[in-house]
């Protein structure tokens, strides 16, 4: 139990965020299907209370979903 812990512990520092991590803006997002009404810039809008979801009917797959990022500012 105590390795599975010693384990846990190093991965959770091993993906934490590095001093050259960015934080990047998201201008856009669209998805090959969408359910009216969530639309795929619902999920971008900060908004917790709003969603995307694919069409209730007639999705096939794959579903791509894309989100284009505005430029890094320094």
């Amino acid at each position: 139990m105590k390795k599975v812990l010693f384990l846990l512990l190093m991965l959770t520092m091993t993906l934490g965020v590095s001093a050259q991590d960015k934080k990047v803006a998201i201008a856009s997002a669209s998805a090959s299907t969408y359910q009216p009404g969530e639309e795929a810039k619902k999920a971008i809008d900060g908004d917790y209370s709003t969603m995307w979801h694919s069409a209730y009917n007639g999705t096939t797959f794959p579903v791509r979903f894309t989100v284009k990022l505005k430029e890094v500012s320094v």
